[in-house]
């Protein structure tokens, strides 16, 4: 009686020789293989295990092993044992002269039994149950043929999705450091816009260098900035800060006044220095680029620690606020001339003993000197004056005209000769103000009466 058993071969053993150990001694006849010839299977016949296992291709081959009957169930198990060391398929042929129940049980209950020969079978039997086999064996074939070309094509799409994942991961941190660069660079922007408000609200050059220590402070870390600038009459002058609060002090020396930025040259520490009577080691220069005529020659020194790299990116940041701070400090430079301008101005009136006014088409006053604010104690008002007075108002007059008008008044004890002047930015335009000097002629005009009445 043979048994037949039915095994399920690894895709690694395809196309390759099969490995028959004959532990009988009864070997099938040849004739019977054939039919695994006409299925592309080679047969290797091995007569023991250790034949087998010294085998140099024993790897590369599927086993089937041949039994007679009458083997314990150890036995079997110790030969599966040792087939297992080097394989992890195995078919199996059983060969018994004798039907023994208990060990048809252990064989139908332990092993996946494909058909069974007996004596009793015809040739055609065998012949067919051996054609099931070699069919069984090359379907298993075309089956491992399938599942290694499938696995091929899973290694394949597992390679390409390993691929997709680090092109995903490199795309995603591409986006993820361009997304924080473009982060970086609006918050830079913001900054900038920021800064560009606060200057817009700053009219004083001392909140203007209140605002570059603040802006500065922020991500640098450096000394006080001092603001060197020539300022018409006035001359140089640095703002500083002197332990915390602003300060000023104008010097008669001048600085380099060239338009390049200047890191660490010993020309700029060596004019701080004797300015301030202290050691400046580090200093970078910012030269301003006013276009106003207030001032020229503006200078930002900043005493600072910093390395090369921290330069460049302080250099980078300042550069971006360059041109909104000279903006910004020009227009604070030109308020400070205008006001220093009309103080002058101011003081000049002043200092003239004549009233001085200047009045607006209503007859109101826009300006005077001290001398006419003195004069007004006597005569009140500029229109109850010039109606009580005056026939004719030589403001209004002078407004008509557009010429000069002079006219003689008395006020109290003094007599004054008021000399009108109009005032119009063109000569097509209405006059918009007059200026009306006030000359004291009391004592020409005694003199003139003692001498006629003499």
């Amino acid at each position: 009686m043979i048994f037949i058993v039915e095994t399920h071969l690894d895709q690694k053993y395809e196309n390759k020789e099969v490995a028959w150990i004959d532990l009988s001694g009864q070997f099938l006849s040849q004739n019977q293989f054939l039919l695994f010839k006409k299925n592309q299977t080679n047969l290797r016949v091995f007569e023991s295990i250790d034949s087998w296992t010294q085998y140099p291709f024993k790897k590369l081959m599927p086993v089937a092993f041949l039994f007679i009957d009458g083997l314990e169930q150890s036995q079997i198990e110790l030969l599966e044992s040792k087939a297992k060391i080097h394989f992890e398929k195995m078919a199996y042929v059983f060969i018994s002269n004798d039907v023994n129940i208990k060990y048809l049980e252990s064989l139908l209950n332990t092993f996946d039994v494909l058909g069974v020969i007996t004596k009793s079978s015809t040739s055609d039997d065998r012949h067919d149950l051996l054609a099931r086999f070699s069919e069984k064996l090359s379907k298993n074939q075309k089956q491992l043929q399938m599942i290694s070309k499938f696995k091929e094509q899973n290694r394949q799409l597992e390679h390409l999705t390993i691929d997709l994942e680090s092109l995903v991961k490199e795309r995603t941190q591409d986006i993820q450091a361009s997304k924080t660069l473009v982060e970086q660079k609006v918050s830079k922007v913001r900054q900038l816009i920021s800064f560009i408000k606060n200057l817009s609200s700053v009219r004083e050059v001392e909140d203007l260098v209140l605002l570059i220590r603040d802006e500065i402070y922020k991500v640098h870390p450096v000394g006080e900035p001092y603001l060197a600038f020539e300022s018409g009459q006035f001359g140089p002058w640095i703002l500083y800060f002197q332990r915390g609060k602003l300060a000023e002090i104008r010097t008669s020396q001048l600085w380099n006044t060239g338009v390049r930025l200047r890191i660490n040259e010993s020309e700029d520490q060596q004019f701080l220095a004797n300015i301030f009577s202290r050691p400046f080691q580090r200093v970078i220069s910012l030269p301003l680029q006013l276009h106003g005529i207030s001032s020229k020659n503006v200078v930002l020194f900043i005493e600072h620690q910093l390395n090369k790299n921290q330069i460049d990116e302080f250099i980078e940041y300042m550069g971006e606020r360059l041109q909104s701070l000279s903006l910004a400090l020009d227009r604070s430079l030109l308020d400070v001339e205008l006001k220093r301008a009309s103080y002058l101005w101011e003081s000049t009136f002043d200092s003239i003993d004549d009233p001085i006014a200047i009045f607006d088409q209503n007859e109101s006053v826009i300006r005077s000197n001290q001398a006419f604010q003195n004069t007004l104690e006597l005569i009140g008002s500029s229109k109850e004056f010039w109606i009580n007075n005056l026939e004719n108002s030589p403001i209004i007059e002078c407004i008509n005209s557009k010429k000069p008008q002079i006219v003689t008044i008395k006020m109290k004890d003094r007599i004054y000769t008021i000399h009108s002047y109009p005032i119009a930015f063109y000569d097509d335009e209405p006059v918009s103000s007059v200026v009306c000097h006030f000359v004291d002629v009391t004592n020409y005009k005694n003199l003139q009466s003692t001498m006629i009445q003499n």
